[in-house]
């Protein structure tokens, strides 16, 4: 049973204050109207007025006897009534709950409010678990549609079953679309793993540990191993995630004894909901490791970009000091051709055509500081991992275009080819500018 303290379920207060009965419970002079027309004596009406004001603060009738005394004697002054008028606790006070309906107005909770119920648990049994929770949100919703509360164990009973109901159904489904070697994987994972004293589930259990670039290589063993035991995303396709993250917590926190307690329905449900968790766990830490990993590549090939610009400083220099003399010689000179003669010299004295030309692709290479021709020497001990990281991962465009897709897939069949250049009859428009010179050798597109 739920703790009702949870929820916000409206009770009494141990105690009532002469402040709350003047903030909370003070008729007004439409309600002490409606008693006195409603009672047929004194006492009626005092009983009438009573009923009234607890249906106003709680949203149901309490039993009479729970009804403070503080309370009763508080409205007996407020009609006017002598000490005397006894409010009778025994009575049967139901003929009178329609008045207070009407004059409320709101409708009694037989007449459609659990109606209200099952749809508004229908509508949030997929996305919330505990039961104070869902039956806060139910009184939310009465109380909405105008509507008396019922008691409390009735609405918590109805909610429990309902919800054990729910769960049962969904453990149902996962176990229909489970294979039997699935089914027998499942049940390997409580057993202990041959010449180790830990069960599997022991090691599924375990969390997949910090993103370091160095756990990369154990982390895809890893996913391996997991998806190798079930396909989880067919099997939760249509799952509640709420439910699917609430039964890992579950399986967590169950010991592999405890497993053989539960159905087997429940328990295919849990262990393959703790499936899915792990494998998403370590899909989001190979994922960061990889950008890690790419950010660490780029960081290596910037820091070579500006070493090799600290090297080509002085030949940068040479070149622009060739440049500066020949822009004087032809300023100097009239004579085209004896221009053309000294800036033959020029060059001839600066090392020579051949060697300014090499220079020249050798700076011209890392203009609009360009260092991705730096990268493919930097990510080369690293290719083979970072590509078997990517096919475990199973992109997904998510628009039309697959032309990225197609490119990863054609260079992961070619993994093991060990030529420079691959001929590639597949479309390159997503590559920018950049890459474009680093990666395709000519018109031809040779790459």
């Amino acid at each position: 049973m739920t703790d009702i303290d949870r929820t916000a379920y409206p009770r009494f207060k141990p105690s009532v204050t002469r402040r709350e009965l003047e903030h909370t419970y003070r008729p007004t002079s439409e309600e002490l109207h409606f008693a006195k027309l409603t009672g047929r004596n004194d006492e009626t009406r005092l009983r009438v007025l009573v009923l009234l004001k607890v249906f106003q603060r709680l949203g149901y009738f309490p039993s009479l006897k729970s009804i403070p005394s503080a309370l009763i004697d508080y409205l007996r002054a407020a009609l006017n009534l002598i000490s005397t008028i006894p409010f009778n606790r025994k009575i049967d006070p139901s003929k009178h709950y329609r008045a207070v309906y009407r004059f409320v107005g709101v409708q009694a909770y037989k007449e459609g409010g659990q109606t209200v119920v099952e749809s508004t648990l229908r509508r949030l049994l997929s996305t919330m678990d505990d039961p104070a929770d869902l039956v806060n949100a139910i009184l939310e919703e009465l109380v909405r549609q105008r509507f008396a509360l019922p008691g409390f164990t009735v609405l918590d009973d109805y909610v429990l079953r309902v919800r054990e109901a729910y769960h049962r159904e969904l453990h149902r489904q996962v176990v229909q679309t489970l294979t039997d070697a699935e089914c027998e994987r499942l049940d390997n994972l409580l057993r202990r793993e041959p010449e180790s004293i830990y069960t599997g589930l022991y090691y599924l259990k375990q969390p997949p540990g910090p993103a370091r670039l160095t756990e990369i290589r154990d982390l895809i063993v890893r996913l391996s191993w997991l998806d190798g035991l079930l396909e989880t995303r067919k099997r939760l396709a249509n799952f509640p995630p709420a439910k699917r993250t609430l039964f890992a917590t579950q399986a967590t926190a169950l010991e592999t004894h405890d497993f053989f307690d539960l159905s087997i329905e429940r328990r295919y449900t849990l262990l393959t909901c703790l499936v899915y968790q792990a494998q998403a766990q370590v899909r989001d830490n190979l994922v960061e490791m990889f950008v890690k990993k790419l950010s660490s590549l780029h960081k290596t090939a910037i820091e070579k970009l500006e070493v090799i610009r600290q090297k080509q400083r002085e030949t940068t220099e040479n070149i622009v000091d060739t440049f500066g003399k020949i822009v004087k010689a032809a300023r100097t000179h009239e004579d085209d051709a004896e221009l053309g003669q000294d800036v033959r010299l020029l060059l001839e004295n600066a090392g020579g055509t051949a060697a300014l030309t090499e220079h020249y692709v050798s700076i011209a290479a890392y203009h609009g500081n360009n260092y991705l021709p730096l990268l493919p020497a930097s990510y080369a001990s690293s290719r083979r991992t970072l590509f078997r990281l990517l096919n475990l991962l199973q992109l997904r465009s998510t628009t039309g275009d697959v032309s990225l897709l197609d490119a990863f897939a054609y260079l992961y069949q070619h993994l093991d080819d060990r030529s420079q250049w691959l001929q590639a009859p597949i479309a390159l428009d997503f590559i920018s500018p950049k890459w474009w010179q680093v990666i395709v050798r000519d018109e031809r597109a040779e790459r």
